[in-house]
């Protein structure tokens, strides 16, 4: 019973730890169900980034990932890095009906607790956005 206990408080642990940024989530959510035109402004929403020129034309890479993989159908997480109390970077997958792209976000709590992105990227190369070894759930943060 004594190890049963310690399983379920182990895997609550993880839940918590493993639980993406809600703004990432937010932004997946408005992508999937709005379209191209939703996900940044959702991304960048409170952050420095907001009123950046270059972070809103990503709008048209999102265009041309479609027009090469169709329409996305889903995403999930790969790893987290909570590298402070504050800061973390999320590495996730987008899947689309002919292939995966590729995204982090590296996320910055205010002192408020609010989540904010303090930069995203993706791309349709794992090698563009993944750190550089053997990737696997438990290397990509050398953890």
């Amino acid at each position: 019973m004594k190890y049963l206990v310690s399983i379920g408080i182990l895997m609550f642990s993880l839940s918590a730890y493993c639980e993406p940024p809600e703004i990432l989530i937010k932004a997946m959510d408005a992508y999937l169900k709005n379209g191209k035109s939703a996900f940044i402004p959702e991304m960048i929403k409170g952050s420095t980034l907001e009123n950046e020129k270059s972070v809103l034309a990503q709008e048209n890479m999102i265009g041309q990932v479609e027009a090469y993989y169709g329409k996305p159908e889903s995403w999930e997480v790969l790893a987290e890095c909570e590298l402070t109390d504050r800061f973390r970077s999320t590495y996730y997958i987008l899947y689309y009906e002919k292939g995966p792209v590729f995204g982090y976000v590296d996320t910055y709590k205010k002192k408020n607790g609010k989540e904010i992105a303090a930069k995203f990227q993706f791309h349709t190369e794992a090698s563009q956005i993944l750190p550089y070894k053997p990737v696997t759930k438990q290397n990509i943060c050398g953890a």
